[in-house]
């Protein structure tokens, strides 16, 4: 019997026999020099592209990592140093840069999604302006003026902090004598935006803000103090005529209480446990509510000179109905950007898992893994620091599982 070999979209038939699908083989690695250099690779369904970010003169700060979320990854077709002649897709999260001792490279690894090409730039265009260090061990609170239109001529960068320490970031329009700036440098934007970047992969903890705006003006960036917890969680269950609000702190400093607010008007002020490198967990029961009635809880942490500071919302809706079973409903909404919300329904008390992952599989967020009495929950999920693509969250729960998809656009 004879056998011929056609060559057809990347696929290799042989005719009289089966169908063999050519091997992937990704690009292992890529490197990036300068900004604007653009480079074309492979990517394979499950591969990992290493990617580096590499200064050959001098060395890069810990804050230069914003120059490294500018790099970007997208579909390609027919580019001459990628094997294949179809678009690729693969991801890179921006905040998964790590520095080298030396100070001199940032590695981040490219996930293959689809089979294909995909081209890594160093985007000039995202480019931010000078970065600007503000060190929290000068003291509180530390300003800058920051002059913003369709991109920021600087780029504030505050560190590096504990891992317990969160700043707080306030941005005022205008510099002038209204403003911690105290300046006169020119009128405020018509509209500014900014977007707060933690990079836990350099070492140490930083915060970066990027500030834009679409007229020319000044936004007035202070650092005004730490936040006196570092937050755990927050639920809200759903009884028969009641609702128990739950949180965690995973560290508090100088916090003197917590303020519970339900539809505006606060309901309740906890007193803090005290100072903790280890937090502590909260629980507070809301007993006048109404079957049937939803009802919007937020929560605050008061420092002791009287600072309060938003930590979460969650909504629960009372009602005597008996839950008979597990369940894990559908997030909405769905598509989301950037925050949707689970609910699940327990039957029975016990440690519950809830975690969301990525098409690979890997882990990308942790919501909830902790002892649940039965009850109803809620819990709300921010995907502002993930690429969009589709995802996964499971159930955990007393030999129960269950799975759904989301997917997030931006």
């Amino acid at each position: 019997m004879k056998y011929v070999l056609f060559a057809l979209n990347g696929l290799v038939l042989l005719l009289g026999g089966s169908a063999l699908a050519q091997p992937c083989e990704a690009t292992p690695s890529v490197l990036l020099t300068y900004i604007t250099q653009s480079e074309c690779i492979t990517v394979c369904e499950g591969s990992q592209t290493t990617v580096q970010v590499r200064r050959d003169v001098g060395t890069f700060s810990p804050c230069d990592v914003i120059l490294s979320t500018l790099v970007t990854v997208f579909p390609e077709q027919f580019c001459t140093s990628c094997g294949e002649s179809s678009f690729g897709y693969a991801t890179l999260d921006p905040l998964a840069w790590t520095l080298d001792d030396g100070n001199t490279t940032f590695t981040n690894t490219i996930h293959g999604q689809i089979r294909g090409c995909v081209r890594v730039t160093w985007d000039a265009i995202l480019s931010p302006g000078p970065i600007v260090h503000i060190d929290p061990a000068n003291g509180f609170p530390q300003s800058m003026c920051v002059f913003v239109q369709f991109a920021p001529y600087a780029q504030p960068c505050f560190g590096p902090f504990a891992s317990s320490e969160i700043p707080v970031i306030v941005e005022l329009p205008g510099c002038n004598s209204t403003t911690p700036c105290n300046s006169s440098e020119g009128s405020p934007p018509d509209l500014y935006s900014s977007s707060l970047l933690f990079f836990p992969g350099v070492g140490i903890y930083l915060w970066s803000a990027t500030i834009l705006g679409d007229n020319g003006g000044n936004v007035c960036v202070t650092m005004d103090r730490l936040l006196p917890v570092e937050f755990g969680g927050f639920d809200a269950v759903a009884g028969d005529h009641e609702v128990t609000l739950n949180w965690s702190m995973r560290s508090e400093q100088d916090n003197a209480r917590f303020d519970v607010e339900r539809d505006g008007q606060v309901v309740a002020q906890v007193p803090s446990l005290g100072n903790s490198s280890s937090g502590h967990h909260y629980t507070w029961i809301d007993r006048t509510v109404s079957n049937g009635r939803s009802y919007s809880y937020t929560l605050f942490a008061a420092d002791v000179n009287g600072n309060r500071t938003l930590l979460a919302t969650q909504s629960a809706t009372p009602r005597g109905a008996v839950i008979t079973e597990y369940a894990l409903t559908g997030n909405y909404p769905n598509p989301f950007n950037p925050t949707t919300t689970f609910g699940y329904s327990l039957k029975d008390a016990g440690h519950v898992t809830l975690n969301v992952y990525d098409l690979t599989g890997r882990l990308v967020s942790e919501l909830v893994n902790t002892n649940q009495p039965l009850g109803s929950y809620n819990v709300t999920f921010n995907g502002t620091n993930l690429p969009s693509g589709i995802y996964y969250y499971r159930l955990n729960v007393n030999g129960f599982s269950a799975t759904q998809k989301m997917v997030l656009m931006k």
